[in-house]
């Protein structure tokens, strides 16, 4: 294999480890953070009937904005319904 600089590193020796492991891990997460976003301001355009559908408020989308770009949005707003659904299920029994 080809050395790059003489201390005997090699060209494929450049791409492994942990700190390629940990920006390629970072640029994944970043891009699935952007486009759960997306999928969040998708969800601000649904009617209340719509969101009512599928277990949110439109209270629910707009927290879930409004959060911090690190947070995924689309997580917290699936535990509000999850959470709702248990709710329901505890309401509901006999």
């Amino acid at each position: 294999m080809a050395t790059i600089d003489g201390i005997g590193r090699t060209v494929s020796g450049l791409f492994e480890g942990p700190a390629v492991s940990r920006l390629v891990y970072a640029v994944a997460r970043l891009r699935r953070l952007w486009r759960n976003r997306g999928h969040v301001r998708y969800l601000q355009e649904l009617s209340d009937w719509e969101l009512a559908d599928i277990g949110l408020l439109r209270e629910d989308v707009e927290h879930a904005r409004s959060l911090p770009l690190t947070v995924d949005p689309t997580l917290r707003l699936q535990a509000l319904v999850q959470a709702r659904q248990r709710c329901e299920t505890v309401i509901r029994k006999p």
